[in-house]
């Protein structure tokens, strides 16, 4: 660990899952503007859905032109950040995806077991501090919102899109977070999808012991390559069999 290294802590899931591609990609992760439109409408619905009584104060809706010259829009962000204004059809989208997941009566009971919504967690795993946000979790589940343009509609799908996605591992990682917090708890974790168009179809799964398992390990692994990183961009994948050394980086330096 030296002075460059050790600026990023705490590491959250997505910067490692970032730092797992190459170091490169991760300080381009670090450094790098991430919002974009479907990102807030992923937010909001987050927001309408996990946290209503915060809605008000987190987002709102402006029809007019965004443009930073109009009095108008100028008076919205004395209020309100760019990343928390809504247009009307965005607004439409989200709405339409809480409808939804307000009517899926299995998504409805797995929220009501999970009281304690958009946690900030902090845990140590590895040695290292990380930290993340829980959408929501109760005393025997946690629970992971996916906003997409095209959900699972199966288990097979949803076993692949879990692997191709990692959201096993990020769950696995705010798993053990929770556990450090509440030893003792038997918690499950299950992911929400919910299509964000029509028709606004939701698909929900289970994650697995199994998966969590080799979720944890992932996330175990990868922060002992960090510990081992001289903080260099190196623009190289990992040969994941390897400790962290020159030899373990293919592809240009």
């Amino acid at each position: 660990m030296n002075s460059v290294t050790e600026e990023f802590l705490p590491l959250s899931y997505s910067g490692l899952k970032a730092f797992r591609v190459s170091p490169k990609i991760f300080l381009q992760y670090k450094t790098q503007d991430r919002d974009s439109a479907s990102m807030r409408v992923g937010r909001a619905t987050h927001s309408r859905w996990l946290t209503p009584e915060r809605w008000d104060t987190e987002f709102t809706v402006y029809e007019g032109k965004r443009d930073k010259r109009m009095q108008a829009y100028q008076d919205v962000l004395k209020e309100y950040s760019e990343d928390q204004v809504l247009n009307p059809k965005e607004f439409q989208t989200i709405s339409e995806c809480v409808a939804a997941l307000e009517s899926d009566a299995m998504a409805s009971d797995l929220l009501a077991q999970a009281p304690t919504r958009e946690q900030h967690i902090h845990m140590e795993i590895a040695g290292l501090p990380v930290h993340g946000f829980v959408d929501a979790s109760g005393p025997g589940l946690l629970l992971d919102l996916k906003t997409t343009r095209l959900p699972p509609h199966s288990a097979a799908q949803a076993d692949k899109e879990l692997r191709f996605s990692g959201h096993h591992r990020q769950l696995a990682m705010y798993r053990e977070g929770l556990l450090q917090e509440h030893p003792g708890r038997s918690l499950t974790a299950w992911v929400v999808w919910v299509r964000n168009a029509p028709p606004y179809d939701i698909w929900i799964h289970r994650i697995t012991d199994e998966d969590l398992a080799y979720g944890l390990e992932w996330v175990n692994d990868t922060l002992e390559l960090y510990k081992q990183w001289d903080g260099r961009p190196v623009d190289a994948r990992w040969r994941l069999d390897l400790p962290f050394t020159e030899s373990s980086l293919c592809g240009s330096k």
